[in-house]
């Protein structure tokens, strides 16, 4: 029995329905989820002073972006009576934050969508999921 869980969310109708398999999984066994929503750091180089404003006003739009996905989830997890805690890592790549987040917090589980808002290029498994998936040490379950 898993009792501490990840489960990410980047805002997309799949990973709500990760969010509430976590949170069904979670009432039924008082696992405690860790949510994550990943903050992109558009990692450019700065050739002047309007590109450094560019990635700060992008930055600033990511981190809005990544607020409004963790607050869906501690609704959820809030009415459901779920034990829960909430984490905003900036990386230019999520699927590095996740990994490094179920270490620094013990999680044993990772719950996910299969695919997120990155369009065309993750058909049938999304590219961050499929790194997940290839490098995670725990059990990940995956939200179609």
């Amino acid at each position: 029995m898993f009792k501490r869980i990840l489960v990410s969310t980047d805002g997309s109708e799949c990973s709500l329905k990760a969010i509430q398999g976590a949170i069904d999984y979670a009432q039924h066994t008082r696992a405690t989820l860790i949510a994550v929503s990943v903050i992109d750091s558009f990692n450019s180089v700065a050739m002047s002073e309007l590109f450094a404003i560019a990635n700060a006003t992008l930055l600033q739009y990511a981190r809005a972006f990544a607020e409004k996905n963790l607050a869906q989830f501690t609704t959820l997890a809030s009415a459901a009576g779920v034990n829960y805690e909430t984490e905003l890592p900036v990386e230019a790549h999520p699927w590095a934050a996740i990994l490094d987040l179920v270490k620094k917090r013990s999680c044993d589980a990772i719950f996910m969508a299969s695919h997120g808002r990155r369009g065309a290029e993750a058909l049938l498994l999304g590219s961050e999921t499929q790194k997940i998936l290839t490098h995670s040490t725990v059990p990940v379950l995956v939200y179609k």
